[in-house]
């Protein structure tokens, strides 16, 4: 990993984030975000799911810093499934994108190109298996799955809130995500 992301997470280390906001290395730049209610209670709707069919001793991690290659690219998902066997680097502390099965995006309307564009970017190219962006501004979800290495991720399935979702996970097991009762902004 690159000696310029470490720095970076260093300095993020070193700063005084305020409680509900998150940071993330995207770029090269620093972004701290505000959590809203609204996506507060969507993740945590979705954590009580995940916990609920997946176990209580699920690797399932909220606003953890992952590295992924490239420039300087730090990201901490709302919502980040983990292998079985995910550990943390012993130089860095965190892990890397080869140990997400999935990945869960809550949209705000300062996220929105980055859960769009620049993150379905990176997680599609490094063939990070499931990809689910929650958009409470629009009412939808999308589903991104079976990413090609370096190309990214074929068409996705959209649907409204009301509609479940069907995760797949890398090992076969499908956890179904309920949305009948996530909030709309």
């Amino acid at each position: 990993m690159s000696t310029a992301i470490s720095d970076m997470w260093e300095i993020v280390e070193g700063m005084a984030i305020p409680e509900g906001y998150r940071v993330e290395i995207i770029g090269g730049q620093i972004v701290v975000s505000p959590q809203s209610e609204t996506q507060w209670t969507i993740i945590s709707q979705i954590l009580q799911q995940l916990w609920k069919t997946l176990g209580e001793d699920a690797r399932i991690m909220a606003d953890v810093p992952i590295d992924f290659p490239g420039y300087k690219n730090g990201f901490a998902p709302d919502v980040a499934i983990l292998a079985d066997d995910a550990a943390t680097g012993p130089d860095t502390g965190r892990y890397d994108w080869t140990d997400l099965d999935a990945v869960i995006e809550v949209v705000s309307g300062s996220s929105i190109d980055n859960d769009y564009r620049i993150k379905l970017d990176l997680y599609g190219r490094y063939s990070v298996p499931t990809y689910l962006i929650v958009d409470p501004l629009e009412g939808k979800w999308t589903l991104f799955t079976e990413p090609k290495a370096k190309q990214g991720y074929p068409k996705p399935v959209e649907r409204p809130f009301g509609e479940p979702v069907d995760l797949p996970l890398p090992d076969g097991r499908v956890v179904r995500i309920e949305t009948d009762r996530f909030p709309q902004k």
